[in-house]
This record gives structure tokens, C-alpha cells and sequence, in this order.
């Protein structure tokens, strides 16, 4: 059927993700604490060492496309090491909120995205 989702997916949103392990009301009562942003691909959402203020959970553009950041930290030596990749369902920035201390990594999207 050409509207059901992709191989590997729980819903809309794939298997792993914290989208796809809540429940609908759940998941529902999460996505409407905020509006809903749209971010162009090579736009930093968090700053590595930047001040906490806000968690992302992230949303594709369409349907059945992803929406796919990157997770970077800088080294004392300056290089730039990728720490991980998340995709629509995953939640971002979740790490500084919970323990109050500045970001360890920088995040920056990949594709167009929704949060």
C-alpha cells in the first residue's frame, strides 16, 4: 500500500526513536507543548558549551522522509568528531536540559526539518 510507512518503522516514526516508544495520547501531549519550527539543511540548532535552553524533538518535512541531524563535538585539538546521527522521532538537546550544565555537542540538521 503506498501510504504505510517504510520498512522498520513503528507508525510514522522509526523503531528506537522516543516518538515511537510513547503511547499516541503520549505522544500527542508532547508534540503540542510547542509550535512547530521548520529549519533549513546546515542549520545549527545547538551550540557546543551554549547555554540550556530548549530540547527538539525532531519531525520530518513530508511524509515518509526523515527528518536527520548530526551530532559534532569539538576536540581540544580543534577536529571534529561526529558523535551520532538522529532522525525524525529523536529528541535533541535533552542531555543539557535534564542536567543543567551547558552543551557537550553541537547539532546541526541535515535535511530540511521540522521540531
Amino acid at each position: 500500500m503506498p501510504n504505510e510507512p517504510t520498512l522498520g518503522t513503528a507508525g510514522p516514526w522509526p523503531v528506537g526513536t522516543l516518538l515511537a516508544r510513547l503511547g499516541e495520547a503520549a505522544r500527542q501531549d508532547l508534540l503540542s507543548l510547542s509550535p512547530e519550527r521548520r529549519f533549513a539543511a546546515e542549520t545549527r540548532l545547538l551550540d557546543q558549551g551554549g547555554d540550556v535552553g530548549c530540547v527538539y524533538v525532531l519531525k520530518a518535512t513530508r511524509p515518509l522522509a526523515s527528518a536527520c541531524v548530526k551530532v559534532t563535538a569539538s576536540l581540544p585539538n580543534g577536529t571534529e568528531s561526529l558523535l551520532g546521527i538522529r532522525v525524525s522521532g529523536d529528541a535533541v538537546g535533552e542531555l543539557g536540559a535534564i542536567r543543567g550544565s551547558p552543551r557537550t555537542a553541537t547539532v546541526t540538521t541535515c535535511s530540511s526539518s521540522h521540531t
